[in-house]
């Protein structure tokens, strides 16, 4: 099932907003003091998680609007052999997580 952008923005921005509230309430409820902040950890988690998926769903729809079908017969020709598909597939993967 594929949510709509509007509302895995929303979710997205909300697992964002209680990451950063959660962590003053914390401080200021002196919750936990001698330990694991364990509400801070899982929300810093699932706020980062959320929006790593979200860039890699942004990145994802980039490069479909930008390689378009062309690309996509002209890999599908030359990653017949495993090889080359090998060869192919590292290199774009280089390319993509050269930053």
């Amino acid at each position: 099932m594929k949510l709509s952008n509007w509302t895995s923005t929303g979710i997205i921005l909300l697992i964002f907003i209680m990451t950063f509230i959660h962590s003053p309430i914390c401080i200021a409820a002196n919750i936990n003091p001698s330990g694991i902040p364990w509400g801070m950890l899982v929300m810093g988690l699932l706020g980062g998680l959320a929006l790593f998926l979200y860039g890699m769903g942004k990145m994802s729809d980039g490069m479909k609007k930008t390689a378009g079908n062309r690309l996509r017969d002209i890999i599908g020709a030359i990653t017949k052999n495993r090889v080359m598909a090998l060869i192919i597939g590292a290199f774009v993967t280089m390319l993509i997580q050269s930053s």
